[in-house]
């Protein structure tokens, strides 16, 4: 085989293998165009005492379709009441009567800032490992009850050993599998830093991880835009952060259609789910419905 020849197969193969990996994780179809919610926005209102309004979390679906006119929910582990499946039972009727759906359960190791879980699937200690893998299994089962088809790990502060990493990850994937479900890789603890991290992690277990890319966990402007062009190809969820708005709905903190227009150059068609948090609730939800509408309007306009 000439040279030539030789780097056409190469660079056939790369390319074969990367459209593989890509779609090892398959977005929903049918939620392409949608814009849903984190329940991360809404937090204080779903904590007594935390907001002018509390929002229980079996009136959450009803409040999502009637007041915010949007169906997809992202469920913060912290956000569930319970897991007794009972109680799951009950979540998952008001979902259905609203007509609403759980995305993805995003698993988290602290909530309002005190740690409830350790979830260290890459530690170094086997038996920290084992007993991590145990406790997300029991959020995969929850995130299964209430009808979730992703659930996101949450990653280590400090970098990992990418072996260990990669050895947790598939079996979660395993797990997953076996409900019908997949994992997603958010750009949070030590990923934040690294605009590499989801590809080359994703990688590192075979494509057997997607993602959902998030637009503000980036630990510099540079790192944004870099790390949002290298995660979207795998994306098939995306945590559309917004942080503070000004007047007219300037948003100083980064370019909000920028991150839209990045994540559409790379295929992904959503969910777009808005993370945006506030406790004055009247102000929260006119917002929420601004950025809706923002997303909704940019989908509108590329689409054509």
């Amino acid at each position: 085989m000439d040279r030539r020849t030789f780097l056409s197969t190469a660079a056939t193969l790369a390319a074969a293998t990367a459209a593989r990996t890509r779609a090892a994780v398959a977005p929903n179809l049918a939620w392409a165009g949608e814009v849903g919610l984190t329940t991360s926005s809404i937090f204080r209102q779903m904590t007594p005492g935390r907001a002018d309004r509390h929002v229980g979390w079996l009136d959450l679906p009803k409040v999502m379709r009637d007041e915010l006119g949007m169906r997809v929910l992202d469920f913060n582990s912290g956000s569930f009441a319970s897991l007794e499946p009972g109680q799951l039972d009950k979540f998952r009727a008001a979902l259905d009567a609203a007509g609403c759906v759980v995305s993805n359960v995003k698993v988290n190791t602290t909530v309002l800032g005190v740690k409830v879980q350790d979830l260290s699937i890459e530690s170094p200690d086997r038996a920290v490992r084992e007993a991590a893998l145990t406790r997300y299994r029991d959020w995969i089962t929850a995130a299964h009850h209430v009808g979730a088809r992703w659930v996101r790990p949450f990653p280590a502060d400090v970098r990992p050993d990418l072996p260990l990493l990669a050895e947790g990850l598939g079996r979660l994937a395993d797990m997953a599998d076996g409900r019908h479900m997949a994992v997603l890789l958010e750009n949070a603890g030590w990923m934040a830093a690294d605009a590499d991290a989801i590809p080359r992690v994703v990688a590192a277990v075979g494509g057997r991880v997607g993602a959902q890319p998030d637009t503000g966990s980036w630990e510099s402007p540079a790192l944004r835009e870099a790390g949002l062009r290298k995660a979207f190809p795998f994306a098939v969820s995306c945590d559309f952060k917004v942080g503070r708005l000004g007047p007219n709905g300037v948003h100083a903190a980064y370019d909000l259609k920028r991150c839209f227009d990045l994540g559409w150059q790379a295929g992904f068609r959503g969910p777009w789910v808005i993370e945006h948090a506030g406790e004055n609730t009247r102000e929260l939800f006119r917002e929420l419905l601004w950025i809706r509408d923002q997303l909704k309007a940019w989908i509108s306009a590329a689409g054509r």
